[in-house]
């Protein structure tokens, strides 16, 4: 089962230190080298085997800098951007904001859905959903999908492939735009969720991939596929709820004079959802919700261009950001560009909501991973309620990084008597 998911969701230097500690014996220093960083003294020497085109900076809770290299150089951040992501999300929307999903009826008896960029609806949901829509009506001619509210969105560094990660965006959309199948006996394919049914929409789609073995894929590329496959598991759901549908699927707009038949709200506010963005580093559910704010600030249809306005306006109208250049919300192109130490600002703001990040080796951050970089933003917290925010953006030496991320959990402590003694 996907983790994001109802149940799935549980189931996401030039410079040295600024404040000196005690000077390091040749020897010690020659061991700290070639210890793989096992008995640093400091946080400040954990960041010892950084390359020349690597970046770190450590602050400590008022924002004065530990520790730095390359700081003020940008550098791709990977899935870190994320962390601006959340900030602009979570600037747009109240915090107990859910995602609607609001369905029809027309003069023609066709069920209208339109979709708002819900990037949480999943077959429970949609369950759910035709459970309350079987109440209120027990026959439609046809379902027609509405995913006017995003305009047709590609991102960079996403490619045309089956590939979950390259799933597209679409304001309806369904379990990730993604769905997990098995072999099943004789070698046919059956979904390996009991949530999800292999419906044949996505089974035909399968097959034609060549998709045979267990894993979760994408057969959907644009939005209008995204929506017609959220209709199709719908009139599933609600053909099992014993509502009869006369006719299949079609793309369409809400005509003016239908009638609002419900309202579903999605299950999970918008901090929850940031929530399980940031856990499980979902870049659909990131770009999902990148498009969101960007329709929430600047008005339908959601795009790319509004999105980035509105993160590039908080970003340097609000929290003074000086080298950010982004192309998209979820850190999976190789064009974002941000430099340590503005990653250290969106640090000091994001600090209220350190709480939805990884906590590992005793330290709170966010990972970051393409090819060739490897990238980790987050806090130290020596003292309940002093973070100390860290960033580190390595592009050689990648294998290094869990080592250096260890010693900062190993050597927190350190931080108290750096800053008590200066």
């Amino acid at each position: 089962m996907n983790p994001i998911n109802k149940n799935l969701t549980r189931n996401i230097r030039h410079e040295r230190l600024v404040h000196t500690v005690a000077p390091f014996s040749a020897a010690l220093l020659l061991l700290l080298l070639t210890s793989s960083l096992c008995s640093a003294a400091s946080p400040g020497a954990c960041f010892s085997t950084l390359a020349g085109n690597d970046a770190a900076a450590l602050a400590g809770p008022t924002g004065h800098i530990l520790y730095a290299i390359n700081e003020k150089k940008p550098r791709i951040p990977a899935s870190t951007l994320k962390i601006l992501t959340a900030l602009t999300v979570l600037r747009s929307f109240e915090p107990s904001h859910r995602f609607p999903t609001m369905l029809f009826i027309g003069k023609d008896r066709c069920l209208y859905v339109k979709g708002f960029g819900d990037p949480l609806l999943t077959s429970e949901a949609l369950l759910e959903m035709a459970e309350a829509v079987s109440v209120k009506t027990r026959s439609v001619e046809q379902i027609v999908v509405d995913h006017s509210y995003f305009s047709e969105v590609t991102i960079p560094g996403v490619n045309y492939s089956s590939k979950p990660y390259d799933a597209p965006l679409g304001a309806l959309s369904a379990n990730f735009n993604t769905v997990k199948i098995a072999p099943g006996p004789g070698g046919k394919l059956v979904s390996a969720e009991d949530q999800t049914p292999l419906i044949q929409y996505a089974k035909a789609r399968l097959e034609r991939l060549g998709a045979n073995h267990s894993g979760r894929y994408t057969f959907i590329h644009d939005a209008a596929e995204a929506a017609n496959y959220t209709g199709e598991l719908l009139s599933h759901f609600l053909k099992l709820n014993g509502v009869a549908i006369a006719g299949g699927v079609k793309s369409g707009n809400v005509p003016p004079d239908a009638e609002l038949l419900m309202t579903f709200l999605s299950p999970w506010t918008i901090e929850e959802a940031v929530e399980r963005m940031l856990e499980f580093s979902n870049n659909f559910v990131a770009n999902q919700l990148f498009l969101a704010a960007g329709a929430r600030q600047f008005g339908a249809p959601g795009s790319l261009e509004k999105s980035l306005q509105a993160a590039k306006k908080l970003a340097v109208e609000v929290f003074g950001l000086t080298s950010l250049e982004i192309v998209e919300g979820s850190g999976i192109s190789r064009e974002n560009r941000i430099s340590a130490s503005d990653m250290l600002l969106l640090l000091r703001h994001f600090s209220p909501y350190r709480y939805m990040l990884k906590q590992e080796f005793g330290i709170t951050y966010k990972t970051g991973t393409l090819r060739g970089i490897r990238t980790r933003a987050g806090y130290l917290e020596p003292e309940p309620g002093k973070p100390h925010p860290f960033v580190l953006f390595i592009n050689e030496n990648i294998e290094n990084t869990d080592k250096i991320i260890k010693c900062l959990g190993r050597n927190t402590a350190a931080l108290i008597k750096s800053e008590t003694t200066h």
